[in-house]
């Protein structure tokens, strides 16, 4: 999925089913694309579920643990944060990312469990962006005061 524009967007990335009492480490949830540098909210969502073959019904229970989040791109891990099911990245140049998450299902059971990722993904200004406005509103100053003299 790729990403552009100075608006926020916000992706869904896939639901995975993972086993129960899982340890997580290096799950890849989904892949994305960033085409400007941006900055990436994202929360992690988890759906233990119980399902009750024939019946089309899931019963929710327990919960999960959270501990790291990462962006990896050409096999290597570019960003890396600390985190529960709420993770930030600041200034992420433009690219094809993985998210990749580290934690634990918590719970012993043969059913399934479901992770998925929601990310909002907002422009981040260049340099120059900055310049240029700071060079506007000095024109518009310097007009206003020729306009009183």
């Amino acid at each position: 999925m790729a990403v552009s524009g100075a608006s926020a967007s916000d992706i869904y990335l896939g639901t995975l089913p993972v086993a129960n009492d899982t340890d997580m480490d290096n799950l890849t949830v989904g892949t994305f694309t960033v085409t400007e540098t941006s900055k990436i909210d994202g929360l992690l969502y988890y759906i233990p579920t119980a399902v009750v073959p024939g019946l089309n019904i899931s019963i929710p229970f327990s919960s999960a643990t959270f501990a790291a989040a990462s962006l990896f791109s050409g096999g290597f891990e570019k960003y890396h944060v600390e985190s529960g099911a709420a993770f930030s990245f600041s200034n992420v140049v433009a690219g094809t990312y993985e998210l990749q998450i580290d934690g634990d299902t918590g719970h012993e059971s043969s059913l399934g469990s479901l992770i998925g990722a929601k990310l909002s993904v907002s422009a981040v200004p260049e340099p120059d962006s900055y310049a240029m406005l700071l060079a506007g509103v000095g024109l518009m100053g310097a007009m206003a005061r020729r306009r009183r003299a």
